[in-house]
């Protein structure tokens, strides 16, 4: 039987109601951060290849393994449900926008989500689009983001090659590659590492990327 076609706003409508949240930090990072905290935003920042997918899974993993309710705003339409079944996430917490590569779109559906509620981890994956295309989006957008989830159990993680939220990021991470593990033409792994950059601080954390 075929399932029902429901719109972003009736999701919306139908969330449960809110539970205690917990702070996520994904393993490798604990001596770096605190944890990933409700009411912020949080910038994922690094070039291809620098784990910014393997991280914020990890954090979709450890939410919805705790039974919250997660969505992910994909702005290039890249996220593989496989992929991130195998890396802990369970899809049926996990509201899944595709925007096509359509960066007003994606602005506008993290919007709804963020101003209806409801959702521990809202990522807005914005990796796909040129820098110049985010440096177009006004400041406002991040602005009304911010406003959004502050005082509320929900956080924002923005992945991008770059920081764009600017003043309205609590704390933005950048990610980098430093070796690979491949078996023949398969990666297998990933050494990475992250540093703080806001707030800033002088250590950086070693993280290990591995495939199922």
């Amino acid at each position: 039987m075929a399932l029902p076609v429901l719109s972003l706003a009736e999701l919306i409508r139908r969330k449960p109601p809110a539970v205690e949240l917990c702070a996520y930090t994904p393993a490798g990072l604990t001596e770096l951060l605190p944890g990933l905290a409700p009411g912020t935003i949080t910038e994922i920042t690094g070039a291809r290849s620098s784990g910014r997918t393997a991280l914020v899974q990890a954090a979709l993993a450890a939410a919805t393994q705790e039974g919250e309710l997660c969505a992910l705003v994909d702005g290039g339409s890249t996220f593989c449900p496989a992929s991130g079944q195998a890396a802990g996430v369970v899809l049926d917490r996990l509201l899944w926008v595709q925007c096509g590569r359509h960066l007003q779109n994606a602005l506008q559906a993290a919007d709804m989500i963020l101003h209806g509620g409801g959702f521990r981890v809202t990522v807005l994956d914005l990796c796909e689009f040129r820098a110049e295309e985010l440096q177009r989006v006004p400041l406002s957008w991040w602005h009304r983001f911010r406003l959004a989830v502050e005082n509320t159990p929900g956080m924002l993680l923005i992945t991008a090659g770059q920081p764009v939220a600017r003043q309205s990021a609590t704390t933005q991470i950048q990610l980098a590659p430093r070796t690979a593990k491949w078996s023949g033409n398969l990666l297998r792994g990933l050494d990475l590492e992250a540093s703080l950059r806001k707030p800033m601080r002088a250590e950086t954390a070693r993280l290990r990327a591995e495939a199922g």
